[in-house]
């Protein structure tokens, strides 16, 4: 009945033309003093609300619209496009990372394949010959990559549902779809990984070729380190990020909500069954008479994470006079506190003795109180047409939203006829204590079903995004550093192949383990180390950027950034001294023979 009542969504079909900032422009003084009751000296600037229109394809990706309901049951098909970005994003980091060690096992593959190019030259192939052998391949190691990935796709997606709380199958793509993303991706992939060892194979001399003289040049050499050195920029990103998401998803799970949702169990009423007052007082009392269950609350709507909470348009007394405020409000009954332990700071609870309390008796929260400059708000009223509403005390800020956003003003407004419930148990949810609950329900609405959740568990819930984000993060940063261990391996390798000689000489004279380890890290450290100087800026530019989605957010500190260096440059140097030790096992006069 109250125009100012933001509860409910309209929904206007309008032309292509339609311009929502020149039409609020030109209607909304007109539209406010007709709903609003404004004198005509009223402004845009004082109006107490504005028009907000959202184009209705926004609402899916849209975390401003609807972002009151973060429970994935009331909004069960809304996305998230900040993820989406991420793990696209990281999806195109693993490809190049893989296209790149292939680039670089190439380029180190080029020394002992240029005989091999020398021949066919001189018996006639040309360049163009050259350059489509060795850029096909590129693409029949990424068509057998990319069949094996299908495959592991399919045998993984119920693994991955379960992880991230979807349902994705590749049947919900058309054939056209998914032939057209495979050509695609065979083109993108093999042109990444193939073209420049193609292209530099195919400039080869045959003479040179032939004689043995063949050497990496320069460019080529910096090539090699320059996309060496992004994968490990990519890991160390990885992993600094995923350690942040994984202690910012642990800082939501244990902050203090300002309510104790451990051991409380609801469950709400059939709306269809009539109950009275005093029926609903007798149900109540009746529940608590079990040893394990304490307290029993009633509320229209309990004030929680991941339940719809109203808005109302009201009239606030201030001491600069009437003020327009939009208000969060929830009808609870005289035990609500008590139910979940928020504190009282100030003035008195609801009387269940006072039927005057429970004809316009409300508690605000502190953010309330705040906001309103409301320095004795015992006594101050609040009002919207027909109703008043006398505030008699002040509760502690508590969240009834996730931690993606700020508490928000709240009112509670004294309510006897509540239809959701909660119990309150004292030590731990009992089977005994469940049956007793379901026994009172069944007596007082025979034939309606019994359905009750776990508070904590539905506070948890509305952070399964995070923990299934997290999960994920975790599972693409494992890839992440096999991948680059892989290509870390197979460089060092050759490394250790091009400097046989040299390592054999040294180990004539004297050289332990300790020193060919020296030795092969100089080339490495130096790579190491410009990732590192990359990668750290990045992650925290990156991070912050993340964490900007929620109110409530972690400190960073240097220990995750410090952490993805050590274990980054830890897998690196144990590589590089896997191959130490096998190189300094191996006979060095067998070396020199064969060199």
């Amino acid at each position: 009945e109250s125009f100012t009542s933001n509860n409910s969504h309209t929904y206007v079909l309008v032309e292509e033309s339609f311009d929502p900032v020149s039409f609020e422009e030109k209607n909304i003084l007109e539209f406010a003093r007709k709903y609003y009751e404004l004198d005509q000296t009223s402004t845009i600037l004082t109006l107490p609300h504005r028009l907000e229109f959202v184009p209705l394809h926004d609402i899916y990706f849209d975390n401003k619209v609807f972002a009151e309901v973060p429970n994935p049951h009331l909004t069960s098909h809304k996305g998230n496009k900040t993820y989406l970005y991420v793990f696209s994003l990281f999806a195109i980091f693993l490809l190049v990372v893989a296209a790149i060690n292939y680039t670089n096992m190439a380029i180190a593959r080029s020394v002992k394949r240029s005989r091999e190019t020398g021949v066919r030259k001189v018996l006639g192939a040309a360049k163009t010959q050259v350059l489509g052998q060795h850029l096909g391949e590129a693409g029949i190691f990424v068509v057998v990559s990319l069949l094996l990935a299908l495959l592991f796709t399919e045998l993984s997606l119920p693994l991955f549902n379960q992880i991230m709380a979807k349902d994705l199958s590749l049947a919900a793509f058309d054939l056209f779809t998914i032939v057209a993303f495979v050509f695609v991706l065979v083109f993108v992939l093999t042109f990444l990984a193939g073209s420049y060892p193609a292209l530099y194979l195919s400039t080869i001399q045959p003479i040179t070729a032939l004689k043995g003289q063949f050497k990496l040049k320069g460019k080529t050499l910096n090539l090699k380190n320059i996309l060496f050195t992004f994968q490990f920029v990519v890991s160390v990103f990885m992993i600094i990020v995923t350690l942040l998401i994984y202690q910012q998803f642990g800082y939501m799970q244990s902050k203090d909500m300002g309510f104790v949702p451990h051991n409380r169990v609801s469950f709400g009423l059939p709306r269809s069954a009539q109950i009275s007052e005093e029926g609903l007082q007798s149900f109540k009392s009746r529940l608590t008479q079990h040893n394990d269950i304490e307290r029993v609350s009633a509320a229209l709507s309990n004030p929680l994470p991941g339940n719809s909470i109203e808005t109302w348009g009201l009239r606030a007394e201030t001491d600069d006079g009437p003020q327009a405020v939009t208000i969060r409000i929830a009808a609870v009954d005289e035990n609500f506190l008590d139910v979940f332990e928020i504190p009282l700071v100030e003035g008195r609870n609801f009387d269940n003795k006072s039927p005057a309390d429970f004809q316009g008796a409300v508690l605000v929260n502190e953010k309330a109180r705040q906001e309103l400059g409301w320095k004795d708000p015992i006594g101050k009223s609040l009002s919207r047409p027909n109703q008043t509403f006398n505030v008699v005390g002040v509760v502690s800020d508590f969240h009834y939203f996730s931690l993606h956003q700020p508490i928000e003003p709240l009112m509670l407004i004294a309510f006897r006829g509540g239809n959701i419930i909660t119990a309150a148990f004292a030590e731990q949810v009992t089977h005994e204590g469940i049956a007793h609950l379901q026994k009172i329900f069944d007596e007082h609405f025979p034939g309606y079903p019994f359905e009750y959740r776990f508070v904590d568990q539905q506070l948890k819930h509305t952070l399964q995004e995070e923990a299934s984000t997290a999960r994920l993060m975790g599972v693409l940063t494992v890839f992440s550093l096999f991948i680059s261990l892989v290509g870390l391996f197979g460089l060092s390798a050759f490394t250790l192949e091009q400097k046989t000689r040299e390592i054999a000489i040294r180990r004539t004279y004297g050289a332990n383990t300790s020193h060919v380890f020296t030795f092969l890290s100089k080339g490495f450290v130096p790579l190491l180390t410009t990732g590192f100087l990359i990668a750290i800026p990045v992650a925290y530019v990156y991070i912050n950027h993340w964490l900007s989605d929620f109110a409530y957010r972690i400190e960073l500190t240097p220990w995750p950034f410090m952490a993805g260096m050590i274990i980054t440059g830890g897998i690196a140097l144990l590589t590089l001294g896997w191959h130490a030790v096998k190189s300094s096992g191996a006979n060095p006069v067998d070396a020199l023979n064969s060199e």
